[in-house]
């Protein structure tokens, strides 16, 4: 005979601290997300949908390619954007969330909102694709998918992006991802941004996502340590800046491997981990060229790079930094490389506030 618990949640609690309490509650299980919560009750105002969604990210791996695993939450949450005319959070509580819906059951246009979404996340895919090569939803340069709903809005609301516009909504999908926008508190900042971009377009998003980071441009901490956010932010930049491969005649992508400079093994009896894997010791190059340089150190292959590429990569062409001993400096004069070109690139892109 078993006793199995049972727990009431008041019905005032916010729905972002249900799926935390159930996430608690059932660690050893399965996660609940906030839109497993969306998902249920759309599904009971509008039959059918679970199966539509299901299909459609089925579509998009078939049309787009086989590495677009879009996730369930996005296409959810950019449908509930169209939906509710650019909210994905409609109220704090499960019940309040319910009657909003029973709401939109009866005034929205239903069939219009799907259309929509179908159409915007095919253009934000097309999107990325295009702007920084990303490649599939496993990308380096895809930390995160939830950019993808704002991305998607926007572009099902504002129709034709000038060449203005997608450059600013380049340099924000990177911003979002570099200062984890929706690491937390997701839903909430998804109305925020979605509200932003009805009242001040993509320089609205711009303007809020540096102010949720406190600062107004690139400093040394954004470009010192190990962190997978720095990694991606400097891949990012060698692909706008058109960077190629030190040894091969390809330009840099998002499936380009991440390479030390100075190799670990030559490092370990000197350095700790953290030093060792700064991301001022790191380039993106083909895998080809990460297998042939992976033991060398930097004086024995980087004199032999052509100084274009050197520059391209931001490596300092200063043959003496290229020894252990100045490891230190090499490692700075780098990082005051990659933050000028930083700055200089996101302003280009109408990304600095």
């Amino acid at each position: 005979m078993y006793t199995i618990p049972v727990y009431i949640i008041p019905e005032d609690v916010d729905i972002d601290d249900v799926y935390q309490i159930f996430t608690r509650v059932n660690f050893a299980g399965t996660r609940l997300r906030s839109t497993d919560i969306y998902l249920s009750l759309l599904e009971i105002r509008y039959k059918g949908l679970s199966k539509k969604v299901r299909q459609f990210t089925k579509k998009l791996k078939m049309t787009m390619g086989s590495n677009w695993d879009v996730e369930y939450s996005v296409v959810t949450k950019t449908f509930l954007a169209f939906l509710s005319g650019g909210k994905v959070k409609l109220a704090n509580t499960v019940i309040e969330q319910s009657k909003a819906l029973d709401r939109l059951a009866m005034s929205s246009n239903v069939e219009d909102a799907w259309k929509k979404t179908e159409e915007s996340l095919f253009k934000a895919i097309e999107f990325l694709k295009s702007s920084l090569k990303i490649n599939g939803t496993d990308s380096k340069l895809m930390p995160s998918q939830a950019p993808l709903v704002t991305l998607s809005y926007y572009m099902g609301t504002k129709g034709e992006l000038s060449e203005k516009e997608k450059k600013g909504l380049t340099g924000w999908y990177l911003l979002a991802n570099f200062f984890r926008r929706y690491s937390s508190s997701t839903d909430t900042r998804l109305n925020e941004d979605l509200s932003t971009i009805d009242r001040e377009g993509w320089k609205g998003l711009i303007k809020r996502v540096w102010r949720f980071a406190g600062k107004s441009k690139f400093e040394e901490e954004d470009f010192t340590g190990r962190e997978r956010s720095k990694y991606m932010l400097l891949h990012a930049i060698l692909v706008l800046s058109g960077a190629r491969d030190l040894r091969l005649d390809y330009e840099v992508d998002d499936r380009f491997e991440a390479h030390h400079i100075f190799p670990i093994a030559s490092l370990e009896d000197h350095y700790d981990s953290t030093k060792i894997n700064d991301v001022c010791n790191i380039t993106f190059v083909h895998g080809d060229t990460n297998r042939k340089l992976s033991e060398k150190r930097p004086d024995e292959y980087l004199t032999e790079v052509l100084e274009d590429k050197l520059k391209d990569h931001f490596i300092p062409t200063n043959k003496e930094l290229y020894t252990v001993h100045r490891y230190e400096e090499f490692l700075e004069e780098r990082r005051k490389m990659i933050l000028e070109e930083a700055n200089r690139i996101f302003q280009e892109l109408n990304a600095l506030p």
